[in-house]
């Protein structure tokens, strides 16, 4: 259900931005989209750095661009962050050039310029004014609250830091890792010595499988955790360990994590998993009988299986993906740092998908610095750097608020003039 957030003016629809957003912009230039006088979201996007010569065509451009893909926005206002005070002269000066340049390539798109306000750390301002003068942070009213939008008090950095488990919890996941890694490792060796089980892998118990691994690991010295292969018997039906995990991702296990990060570390897994969560866990089955397919015969992946990973088709189910990426984070933060490249990927990617740039650079960021090759996190960086969205950012149901880049189910209406 759309909440309206009536506004009958500059300060209430101040007060109104960070239920729009999910977060208080800052350091920010926010556009607010509209479609007859009801607002379709917030797009943020990073303040240039400026000054009093600054050329913003290009970054106008940008922002009227991915505005403009709202099919029926017919009005923006624009509003701009700065840490800097607005008492200043130069700073408001300079800032009203992002302003004016934004404001005149939405004229040329037949946008019309609602509201072109600055506000900095010590007050705001109408750019619209003649004379500019500031007006205190008072005259501000408290963010309405919203159903479904939490703490709005902190920025869009907020929520970054992955968990913090205790150093038993990190001993353990290593733990895990290793015999995960071991069981793997035991399976190449039957494979390369032509070792096999009585029965298939799919109709071995844990224990007649447990024993065949490890007469084939004793040849190195060592032994399998059982706990190790009854991961590897879950991860036989990846969709259901990938479902059973947005359970409790809170209580993520030791062994959990480590079946997570393995899933992840093979891309094959990793777009099952990521189309999965997107949709659904019959998307999941599809969606791995179509990669395995891809990968014995090259035939083509299903658009509406393939599409959902370039952002194509409806809007993901936003309680679902923030399970989806709870699980990434909790299980980036438990494994060891050398296999978490990605699970932060994948974090990234979700993050990318419900409108959350700023954090999908962050993470993206991380997973490169782990693997500079990653190829998946090179194409989310390439996304990001070129302000590209998903499709679905742009579409709703009949009735609600169009999803925006910063995907809020709120809508900001003003009344009849």
């Amino acid at each position: 259900m759309t909440t309206i957030l009536r506004a009958s003016g500059a300060p209430q629809l101040l007060a109104a931005i960070p239920a729009l957003a999910g977060y208080t912009p800052s350091n920010s230039v926010v556009l607010i989209p509209f479609d007859r006088g009801r607002s379709q979201g917030a797009l943020r996007l990073d303040l240039p750095t400026y000054d009093d010569s600054g050329d913003y065509a290009e970054f106008a451009a940008t922002a009227i661009g991915i505005t403009c893909r709202l099919p029926t926005v017919d009005g923006v206002a624009i509003v701009v962050y700065t840490d800097h005070s607005v008492h200043s002269s130069m700073h408001p000066r300079a800032l009203g050039g992002i302003i004016d340049a934004i404001g005149l390539r939405a004229e040329a798109c037949d946008l019309h310029v609602i509201e072109t306000i600055i506000v900095g750390c010590d007050g705001w301002l109408d750019h619209a004014e003649e004379k500019h003068e500031p007006l205190s942070l008072v005259q501000i009213p408290e963010t309405p609250k919203v159903p479904g939008v939490g703490d709005v008090s902190g920025d869009q950095h907020s929520g970054l830091a992955l968990p913090t488990p205790t150093a038993q919890q990190r001993e353990e996941a290593l733990y895990a890792c290793n015999e995960l890694d071991k069981v793997f490792q035991a399976l190449r060796l039957l494979q390369e010595n032509h070792v096999a089980c009585e029965h298939s892998d799919a109709c071995c118990t844990p224990h007649e499988l447990l024993d065949t691994l490890n007469k084939t690991a004793e040849a190195s010295g060592e032994r399998i955790d059982p706990r190790a292969l009854a991961m590897y018997q879950r991860l036989d039906d990846a969709p259901q360990f990938l479902e059973e995990i947005l359970d409790s991702p809170a209580g993520m296990t030791a062994y959990e994590a480590a079946a997570l990060s393995w899933c992840f570390s093979r891309p094959l897994v990793r777009d099952v998993a990521l189309v999965q969560w997107a949709r659904d866990r019959d998307h999941g089955d599809q969606a791995l009988a179509a990669q395995l397919r891809f990968a014995e015969t090259t035939v083509a992946v299903p658009e509406h299986i393939g599409g959902v990973l370039s952002g194509q088709g409806k809007a993901p189910d936003r309680d679902r993906m923030l399970l989806a990426l709870s699980a990434l984070r909790a299980a980036a933060a438990l494994a060891p740092r050398a296999k978490t490249a990605g699970l932060l990927t994948g974090a990234a990617w979700i993050s990318w998908a419900i409108g959350r740039a700023t954090h999908a650079e962050h993470y993206v960021a991380q997973a490169h610095a782990i693997d500079p090759d990653h190829s998946l996190a090179g194409l989310i960086r390439t996304m990001i750097s070129a302000s590209l969205l998903p499709d679905w950012a742009f579409t709703a149901p009949r009735g609600a608020a169009a999803i925006s880049p910063a995907e809020t189910e709120s809508s900001l209406g003003f009344p009849d003039q």
